[in-house]
């Protein structure tokens, strides 16, 4: 992303561009802006439906729950159904033995297709590594979710480590944050892009908490949910003005 990005740069002769991401991409995006070889070239990242800690995350897709506040009593808002099993299909079963990627891939399909499917024969083929990710995708407890990441192949959890955007130096981030994220988001909760605004700098980041917005479909919703939409559309449309540049002949 980096790299796109100052490639992008040099290429229309631009002093900055922007990076827009959507839902897990906003991790990445984020990460970009704070390297070196594009932290001056990145003048803002619009992020809809993002996050801060993939723990967290994680969390949320397994069990429902979340904090609205650092330390305060768990909320619970039903996750999407098919959540845990994409994660399951896609970078967990990444970071699995061949056998145990094709076994987790075919328990994802099957709950995809049926949440109420059997998927005894497979898990009992699964190894010791595909066991462990099988009992955080079942798992229903919030509290037991840091023993249960931490018991996740090392591959897996060198991923989420490195996308995970609580340990970053965000303080350092140059370039203008827009987050935009849905009040009943069913897949990553409203309260990672909070964290992730009240982690940057508070002079260039906004947030927009849209109560229409389900991850990243808009619903209809009030006269305040298209209020709140505009503002952050007219953002958007700003900062595209003023990192435009003029298209030069032959381009």
């Amino acid at each position: 992303v980096a790299d796109a990005a100052r490639h992008l740069a040099v290429r229309i002769e631009a002093p900055k561009v922007g990076v827009v991401a959507v839902s897990y991409a906003v991790g990445p995006a984020v990460q970009a802006a704070l390297m070196p070889v594009a932290r001056d070239r990145i003048g803002f990242v619009a992020g809809v439906g993002g996050y801060y800690s993939l723990e967290n995350v994680v969390r949320f897709f397994s069990t429902g729950h979340f904090r609205g506040q650092r330390g305060g009593p768990w909320l619970r808002l039903e996750p999407n159904r098919i959540g845990r099993w994409l994660f399951a299909r896609g970078t967990a079963a990444a970071a699995l033995p061949l056998v145990d990627q094709s076994l987790i891939s075919e328990i994802a399909d099957r709950r995809i297709e049926n949440p109420a499917a059997s998927v005894a024969d497979l898990v009992a083929r699964l190894g010791p590594e595909g066991q462990s990710v099988f009992r955080l995708l079942v798992n229903r407890d919030p509290a037991r979710v840091p023993a249960l990441v931490a018991a996740l192949p090392k591959r897996l959890r060198d991923t989420i480590s490195a996308l995970d955007l609580a340990g970053q130096p965000l303080s350092g981030l140059k370039a203008e944050l827009v987050l935009i994220h849905g009040e009943g988001d069913a897949i990553i909760p409203w309260t990672e892009s909070r964290r992730l605004a009240e982690a940057a700098p508070a002079a260039r980041t906004t947030l927009y908490l849209v109560g229409s917005l389900d991850h990243v479909e808009i619903g209809p919703g009030s006269a305040l949910d298209g209020v709140m939409t505009w503002r952050a559309v007219r953002h958007l449309l700003d900062l595209r003005d003023r990192f435009a540049v003029k298209a030069k002949a032959g381009r």
